[in-house]
């Protein structure tokens, strides 16, 4: 950096609309309930750097949540977050034990960090990143075993009724 460049940096820095500006970020980083980990990093780039080395999958949003506010050896970077990922893991897990059709992790992590419009948190701005081919297909055949067991369903109601009936 030149003696001229950082006189303009000095320069810009000391003027009042910077330091305006300055202190409004101060204050709105100051509101912030939960700190990530991630340091400067997007955490589109965290996210990447995280993928699988072999299928170049990236992980799901619940790993990467737990990725960008616990660290090994400092834990969590405040109890919210901690609180967070386990409502999420709980979420998760119970649908699981009850048998349930799951809802993905997307859906799970929206669910408890709630949406906002352009913003995907946990991702930052833009748009959702789109589904897999092969979540597509899990998702028709989740699709077709629901119709298949609705209609199972409907067929021993209707047996039942009729059993009913001819007593």
């Amino acid at each position: 950096m030149t003696h001229n460049e950082w006189d303009s940096l000095l320069e810009l820095w000391n003027t009042p609309s910077h330091q305006a500006k300055c202190e409004t970020n101060k204050r709105n980083r100051s509101m912030l309930k939960v700190h990530h980990r991630t340091g400067s990093r997007s955490f589109v780039s965290a996210r990447h750097e995280m993928r699988d080395k072999e299928t170049e999958e990236e992980p799901n949003r619940i790993e990467f949540y737990l990725a960008i506010y616990y660290k090994e050896g400092n834990g969590w970077s405040c109890s919210e977050a901690e609180d967070k990922y386990n409502l999420m893991k709980e979420m998760q897990s119970e649908q699981v034990a009850e048998g349930e059709i799951s809802l993905t992790s997307d859906q799970i992590v929206d669910c408890v960090l709630g949406t906002k419009s352009g913003y995907v948190k946990g991702l930052g701005y833009g748009p959702k990143p789109t589904t897999s081919g092969s979540s597509s297909m899990r998702n028709a055949e989740l699709q077709k075993t629901l119709r298949k067991t609705q209609e199972d369903a409907s067929r021993v109601e209707r047996e039942l009724k009729d059993q009913i009936e001819a007593q």
